[in-house]
């Protein structure tokens, strides 16, 4: 998932306000041992909406992953994909169909079976959302993956046929093209199973904006362990233990997960005792935390951090300009100056490992000589381009992002360019980097959300995009041809070659996979970090 892309409140009251303070005097009067107690989390931001289906975000997709399932689910500190509400998946020879066996005894938290004819109003609903929800604004990935919706401008291209209840407990899924990377793509929070009864009665799927519907800010209803309480926007989500979860039920009774952009004012506030858990701390920060006996659980690398150009902007339709950048950008440095122990340094558009990683990229290895001399030889040596981050402090990919911007001046500055640093507030970011024109060279990250090499190259180099400002229709057609090759292991080659290609086309420099890390107050227990970012919280216990 990119960065910020594409990136009536409270309606369920609490009997008492749910605060900062009075979460903390929960944790410390509530949670003296054993179950129970109130597990506060503090995360970098806000949900954009309770329903999945119409986001993109990370903190969305944090909340929803204690509210709602998928068909399938990532195995716990990984991102290999499991059974979850269907115990048992089977694909056709050709590809285009895919039969679920489904988990017997499930509800949903209104207490509305989970079966098979609720797993087909699931895909019929995001099938035959109106056009107005359709925009890449809301539902962005149904879009992108399945091609397109039952009406509008894409119906043509649409991959989903039908899906029909072959009993109360199997599914059967007709697509009308092969879709191997399906099971892994279904773990996807914007793939979750919802009450197909709560949906009818409180979400507006026509609605100007889906996202503040009743059942976006007030009544989503999932078969998770944990059951929404109430959403007070820019200040907390409330969840309560779901006491009929067919799983591993909670330990503790409620969760609340309270934004807060600061990473200092997450570490103070875990210092404070008014939060159990903070999420992406700087990496300054974790040796003094786990001195002072706080525990520090780091997620294994799955995000990119790049430079990229914005080929509208001159001279950065340059290719020599950007080879000049490329060989300036010191990995080495970055590396063991701005980011945190366990980096990996990153040299193409995917994290290594990855379905489709390849061995065998161009290379621009660091050559400060060489990039003074491409300038030179475009003719730009003196001239200013922009160099835009988002500013608000650090996320999960990149922690500490003013000191690995300063450095990187100075790095391209090194070229002979005049580098301007342009700070762009988080709220504005992803408007401005993948809506318009108006940015030059971005220090941007991406977290990836499912091992899935199309997640990160077809969704980042798929399309003309005002990210990258350049047009390469083939390119396009092959990253969706690539999409349709039916088996997983020759679509992973496929990717190969398209990974080599963009690294030739130079759209921007990848640097970095970095973990990032979460504060626990010494009371934790059974907290798993998730590479994607989406830990789930019925685990955790205090005391």
């Amino acid at each position: 998932m990119k960065t910020a892309r594409r990136i009536a409140l409270c309606a369920v009251a609490l009997a008492t306000t749910v605060t900062a303070t009075s979460c903390a005097e929960s944790k410390r009067d509530e949670n003296g041992g054993g179950d129970g107690g109130t597990f506060v989390y503090a995360t970098s931001s806000d949900p954009t909406s309770l329903d999945p289906a119409f986001t993109t975000d990370i903190a969305t997709g944090l909340v929803a992953g204690q509210v709602f399932e998928g068909l399938t689910g990532v195995k716990p500190g990984s991102v290999e994909v499991e059974p979850r509400l269907a115990t048992a998946w089977e694909a056709s020879e050709d590809g285009l169909t895919y039969t679920f066996d489904l988990r017997e005894g499930v509800t949903f938290q209104d207490g509305t079976p989970f079966d098979a004819k609720a797993v087909c109003f699931n895909f019929d609903r995001w099938y035959h959302l109106p056009k107005t929800a359709q925009s890449a604004n809301f539902a962005y990935y149904y879009g992108y993956f399945f091609h397109g919706f039952a009406t509008g401008p894409t119906a043509g291209d649409a991959m989903y046929a039908s899906c029909t209840p072959a009993s109360e407990h199997q599914a059967v899924l007709k697509l009308k093209q092969p879709f191997a990377a399906l099971p892994d793509v279904l773990t996807m929070p914007q793939f979750a199973m919802q009450s197909p009864t709560a949906l009818e009665e409180y979400q507006d799927d026509s609605a100007a904006n889906p996202n503040t519907t009743a059942y976006s800010t007030a009544h989503p209803v999932g078969t998770g362990p944990f059951s929404f309480v109430s959403w007070e926007r820019g200040k907390q989500v409330v969840l309560k233990k779901y006491a009929d979860y067919w799983g591993d039920k909670a330990k503790v009774d409620r969760v609340v997960i309270m934004p807060m952009p600061d990473q200092k004012e997450r570490v103070s506030a875990l210092r404070n005792g008014e939060v159990n858990a903070a999420n992406s701390i700087s990496p300054t920060d974790v040796a003094p935390l786990e001195k002072d006996g706080f525990a520090v659980e780091t997620r294994t690398p799955f995000t990119l951090a790049f430079v990229g150009f914005n080929q509208k902007r001159k001279p950065l339709d340059d290719i020599r300009v950007r080879q000049a950048i490329a060989h300036a950008v010191d990995r080495e440095a970055l590396l063991r100056s701005t980011l945190p122990e366990g980096t990996i340094e990153a040299n193409q558009f995917l994290p290594k490992g990855m379905q489709g990683w390849a061995e065998d990229v161009p290379e621009y290895a660091y050559d400060p000589e060489k990039a003074k001399a491409l300038i030179e030889e475009a003719g730009v040596t003196g001239q200013k381009v922009e160099l835009n981050y988002q500013s608000g402090g650090g996320n999960e990919c990149l922690p500490a992002p003013e000191d690995t911007l300063n450095l990187l001046r100075k790095q391209i500055e090194a070229t002979g360019l005049v580098v301007d640093p342009v700070a762009i507030p988080r709220a504005e970011y992803s408007d401005r980097i993948y809506g318009t024109d108006d940015h030059g060279i971005e220090m941007s990250c991406w977290i990836g959300q499912v091992n899935v090499a199309d997640s990160f190259l077809g969704l980042g180099f798929g399309f003309p995009s005002p990210e990258w400002g350049f047009d390469d229709p083939k390119l396009y057609d092959d990253l969706a041809a690539a999409q349709r090759v039916p088996d997983a292991a020759q679509q992973g080659e496929v990717y190969a070659g398209l990974s080599k290609r963009i690294m030739e086309l130079l759209p921007g420099v990848p640097f970095a996979s970095a973990p990032s890390a979460i504060g626990l107050d010494p009371k934790v227990s059974g907290f798993r970090s998730s590479p994607i970012g989406q830990e789930m919280f019925n685990t955790v216990s205090l005391g």
